[in-house]
């Protein structure tokens, strides 16, 4: 269960926590942004079934771990934007 904050706002998953910061919710629909080796971020959809104390959701689909993904600000992140 470990999230490695870098400089930019980015965290890589190890585990199935992420931080509620990192998730944008639609409707009935949870999605973070993935990061690619580029510097763009990528919107993927995920299913989370739990918020811990207010601030990690428990991820049961969608991220595979070892992924980067935008951990702060991701409502404001756009599909293809460069963030690194």
């Amino acid at each position: 269960m470990k999230w490695h904050r870098n400089e930019t706002g980015l965290q890589t998953c190890s585990s199935r926590e992420i931080p509620a910061t990192a998730a944008v919710q639609t409707q009935d629909r949870f999605r973070v942004f993935l990061v690619n080796k580029e510097g763009i971020a990528n919107g993927k959809v995920i299913t989370v079934n739990e918020q811990k104390a207010g601030n990690q959701f428990i991820v049961t689909s969608g991220l595979e771990g070892g992924e980067e993904i935008v951990a702060e600000g991701a409502g404001m992140v756009k599909e293809g934007q460069k963030v690194k």
